[in-house]
């Protein structure tokens, strides 16, 4: 019986040591990386002090050798690093930089008055083959009740399929279709980057447009455009529209950070379709952090308008050779044309 209860000690401990190991692990990467991110620093300041915590680290633990001693001297570090970190706030001035990206300059207000929503600079771009566009805005007044679809878009941008960003359009009994989604807010030339956006790196702003502008800004053949039609009334839907265009003009007066896992474009998404889904989705969903499968959720959830099979349905919301062969004119009737509605 002893031996057993020592073998039992001896694995407890292996394990707490594996475990302790890991965090400090973890911890010291985030500590590495947020003081390289900090944007409070001038660069070269940012990356020396990252390189300084991961040296000091490294002579720390080689001087102490035993855990207690490591984080004698680590947890006091890394708690000035956290609260260091804490000081990164978004600014109303940062939110009205004129050194955005042209595709993401102008924020979208929303005014409502009864039935009546005007949206001031809705995003109408044109996308050339080549790569070249052309930003224009323009003030745009719907009617809430001539709401008559919400449609849910799933664009892969990588080869890992978990990889995507997610869209909102609406459309309207007139045939005209307008686009919503939530975004890194980038400056011009600036690329997204999965790991930055943990790290305050962007900030965030909801794109309002066409549905043309959304979809062929990023349109290939090689990697898949999913177009979902979502099941909903027509009470459901005027709220799901006012709840993104509402949190749209909270922005402007409280800016926010982009966020990788918990502000990006599946998790704002998130809040609004639980303004209408008949199950409420936790933000702590893994398809928050991996959109890419967020279409297979809302199918199983049944949020989804078939009766398909979900690879049948999946090859009708393909929408790539369908945008790219439409005109401007018939451009949103023309990507739906295979979708089977329920």
């Amino acid at each position: 019986m002893p031996m057993k209860k020592n073998s039992m000690v001896i694995r407890i401990g292996t394990l707490g040591h594996v475990l302790g190991t890991v965090l400090t692990f973890l911890s010291g990467t985030w500590c590495t990386l947020s003081l390289h991110f900090n944007p409070l620093l001038p660069a070269w300041l940012a990356t020396c002090a990252a390189v300084l915590f991961v040296v000091a680290s490294g002579i720390t633990w080689r001087r102490s050798k035993t855990w207690p001693g490591f984080l004698k001297y680590f947890l006091p570090a890394g708690f000035c690093v956290g609260l260091f970190w804490c000081f990164v706030v978004p600014s109303q001035q940062e939110s009205s930089n004129s050194m955005w990206s042209r595709l993401h300059a102008k924020m979208p207000l929303s005014t409502f008055d009864g039935d009546t929503v005007t949206i001031q600079d809705v995003r109408n771009s044109s996308f050339q083959p080549n790569g070249e566009y052309e930003v224009r805005h323009e003030d745009r007044t719907f009617q809430l009740s001539e709401l008559e679809s919400i449609w849910f878009g799933e664009q892969h941008f990588a080869n890992f399929r978990g990889i995507a960003h997610t869209f909102v359009s609406f459309g309207f009994r007139n045939g005209e279709y307008l686009s919503v989604s939530a975004e890194a807010r980038r400056g011009e030339g600036e690329d997204f980057s999965p790991v930055r956006g943990f790290f305050k790196q962007f900030g965030l702003i909801y794109v309002v447009s066409i549905e043309q502008d959304a979809i062929r800004r990023s349109l290939g053949d090689d990697l898949p455009i999913y177009l979902y039609p979502i099941r909903a009334s027509d009470e459901q839907m005027q709220a799901m529209f006012q709840h993104m265009l509402r949190r749209a003009n909270g922005l402007h007066n409280q800016p926010e950070f982009y966020h990788t896992a918990r502000n990006n474009c599946a998790s704002n998404i998130v809040d609004s379709f639980n303004e209408i889904a008949p199950i409420h989705f936790s933000r702590y969903s893994p398809f928050i952090v991996l959109p890419g499968y967020s279409g297979k959720v809302a199918y199983k959830q049944g949020l989804i308008d078939t009766d398909s099979s979900f690879n049948e349905l999946q090859t009708q919301a393909r929408i790539n050779e369908l945008a790219m062969e439409a005109d401007e004119e018939n451009f949103s009737s023309h990507i739906r044309s295979k979708v089977k509605l329920h």
